[in-house]
C-alpha cells in the first residue's frame, strides 16, 4: 500500500491529440485531502495481474479491454483493504508501447476502460461505505528515447502523453499519477501534456533513481526537484528501482529547508504491493505483509 501522510508543512507519500477537456468536479482533491489528514492509496498492479496468472509476454493494459473483470477484481480487492486512492491499469498506455503489441489504434480504447474500470469501482465503494476514494490515473515513460538522446522529438513525446491523458480524463480519473519516470525532459514532456490536456488536473510527478540518488540521466536530486517544481507539478517524489532507502538518503537537503509553513508535497513509493493494510509505517508503504521493500 502507499500512504500519503503531511507533516511540517510538507506532506509525503509512501508506496510500491487532444484538447482541453472539462473538468470533473470532485468531492475533495487530492491536496485538499493531505490537508485533511493521511491518505491510504493502493499499490502495485504489474505483480499482482503476474500473480493471478498472467505472464509478462501478454500486454497487461489490453486487460482492461479483454479482462476487465481481472482488473475490476484487483480495484476491489484494495479498496476491501482500506485505499483511499486507487491507480488505472494503464501505466504502459501510451501509443509507443501499445504499438509493440499491435495495439496503437486502441491508445483511446484502453485508457478510457482503464479508468472507466477504476472510476466505476471507487463509485461503488463509495456508495456503499459513504467513503471518498479517488482515481489516479497513471502515466508511464512511453519507453523510447526522446532528443536529445533519441529520435523521437518533443513534440511527438508530448503528443503521445496527451492522447493517452485525454483518455483517462474522459474515462473519470480525478488526478494523474506520472511514474517511473527516468529522464527528466521526457517527464518535462508529460507534464506539459497534462497541462494542455487540463490545467487544473493535479499532477504526481515520481522520478527513479539510481543507487546514487540520480535519475538514468544523472540529473542529482537537487536539480529534479527543482525542475519538476518550476515545471508545475503538484506532488514530486521518486518511485520504484532502489527502493526507499536509497530514495529517502537521496532527498534534496533543499526540500527540508523550505519554509515550515510552505505546504509542498514529496513523494516515495516501492515497486511492489499486495492487497494488505497492516504493517504501514509512517515512513513506509508496505510491499509485503512485513514492511519489507521489494
Amino acid at each position: 500500500m502507499q500512504l500519503i501522510s503531511p507533516f511540517n508543512g510538507l506532506s509525503r507519500k509512501y508506496s510500491a491529440g487532444c484538447g482541453i477537456l472539462k473538468e470533473k468536479k470532485m468531492a475533495l482533491d487530492l491536496l485538499s485531502r493531505l490537508k485533511r489528514g493521511p491518505v491510504l492509496c493502493d499499490g502495485a498492479m504489474g505483480t499482482l495481474i503476474y500473480a493471478k496468472g498472467v505472464f509478462i509476454n501478454k500486454c497487461y493494459d489490453e486487460l482492461n479491454l479483454i479482462q476487465p473483470d481481472l482488473i475490476r477484481g484487483i480495484h476491489q480487492e484494495y479498496l476491501s483493504s482500506g485505499a483511499e486512492v486507487i491507480e488505472t491499469n494503464t501505466f504502459g498506455g501510451n501509443s509507443y508501447r501499445l504499438a509493440r503489441h499491435g495495439l496503437v489504434d486502441k491508445v483511446h480504447d484502453i485508457n478510457f476502460r482503464g479508468a472507466q474500470l477504476a472510476r466505476q469501482a471507487a463509485d461503488a465503494h463509495n456508495a456503499k461505505v459513504a467513503a471518498d476514494v479517488l482515481v489516479a490515473g497513471s502515466v508511464g515513460p512511453l519507453g523510447t528515447r526522446i532528443e536529445p538522446l533519441g529520435k523521437t522529438s518533443r513534440e511527438e513525446a508530448r503528443e503521445s502523453f496527451k492522447q493517452q491523458m485525454a483518455a483517462l480524463l474522459e474515462g473519470g480519473v480525478d488526478f494523474f499519477m506520472l511514474e517511473t519516470f527516468g529522464y527528466l525532459e521526457e517527464l518535462h514532456q508529460a507534464i506539459l501534456a497534462a497541462r494542455e490536456v487540463s490545467p487544473q488536473t493535479q499532477i504526481v510527478a515520481q522520478v527513479t533513481i539510481d543507487e546514487d540518488g540520480n535519475c538514468l540521466d544523472g540529473a542529482s536530486p537537487e536539480t529534479f526537484v527543482a525542475k519538476i517544481e518550476e515545471w508545475g507539478a503538484d506532488v514530486i517524489g521518486c518511485n520504484c528501482s532502489v527502493g526507499p532507502v536509497a530514495a529517502s538518503v537521496a532527498r534534496p537537503p533543499s526540500l527540508w529547508r523550505r519554509n515550515p509553513t510552505q505546504e509542498f508535497p514529496a513523494a516515495l513509493k516501492a515497486a511492489t504491493s499486495i492487497c494488505v493494510r497492516r504493517n504501514i509505517w509512517p515512513v513506509m508503504r508496505a510491499s509485503s505483509p512485513r514492511p519489507v521493500w521489494a
